[in-house]
């Protein structure tokens, strides 16, 4: 691994950053030929839509990786009279008003999930590289509120009190106060729903995200010695 990162990176014509974060973070660490592409990221935003989506009444959290920090939004959910819907295939202590979905789902299933939830929510260990992602841009697709913790990467795709609400990572009373503030306020929630939305529609489309891929790639060529793009 350490041989490929300190012979083959310095020698590939671009590489292709996700987040802003990670395109600054390889540069600083690598001479790489040129600057990294900052690409994005991408979500099928025809199926996750907010044509399949209702007012629901549940909390919501989808994921399965490590960093997810549900043992905060558990105890979050002890001070909120609301069902917590979580899935995932982590081992999670019972809860009053908890339900766990650890079966596979299909993705109209998983696209079920989203449609009756009020909120979705995702709890993240403070590090660098967040989980997350997936889940974020499917909450975002479908027109859903999202509360989210409050790391850099995070922050690339929301925007406090605009297209979502960030807060701090670890801090279950916080988490508690934004989640029940948000199911007492419908037309909060419509509201972030509808820019979040409407932002992913600009930035992580399938569109959006083809069009930047496009450039990187016409940009590679172009700067390759002797190219007459």
């Amino acid at each position: 691994r350490q041989m490929t990162l300190d012979f083959v990176l310095p020698r590939i014509d671009a590489l292709l950053a996700p987040t802003s974060r990670q395109k600054t973070s390889t540069e600083q660490r690598f001479a790489l030929r040129r600057p990294a592409e900052l690409i994005g990221y991408a979500i099928d935003d025809d199926f996750y839509h907010p044509d399949f989506a209702r007012d629901g009444a549940y909390v919501l959290s989808v994921g399965e990786d490590a960093s997810r920090d549900y043992p905060t939004l558990l105890a979050a959910m002890r001070e909120v009279p609301a069902e917590l819907v979580l899935k995932t295939r982590q081992q999670l202590p019972a809860a009053p008003r908890l339900r766990l979905v650890a079966q596979r789902l299909s993705f109209l299933e998983l696209r079920a999930l989203y449609a009756d939830a009020a909120i979705v929510v995702i709890p993240l260990t403070a590090c660098d590289h967040p989980g997350g992602i997936t889940a974020l841009f499917e909450a975002m697709a479908m027109g859903k509120p999202v509360i989210a913790s409050d790391l850099p990467m995070i922050g690339e795709f929301i925007t406090h009190g605009e297209t979502g609400l960030l807060v701090p990572p670890g801090d279950p009373v916080a988490l508690a106060a934004a989640i029940a503030g948000l199911l007492a306020r419908p037309e909060e929630r419509a509201r972030l729903g509808a820019n979040a939305r409407r932002h992913l529609e600009a930035r992580m489309s399938m569109a959006a995200f083809a069009d930047r891929f496009a450039a990187a790639i016409r940009a590679t060529l172009a700067a390759r010695p002797g190219s007459t793009a």
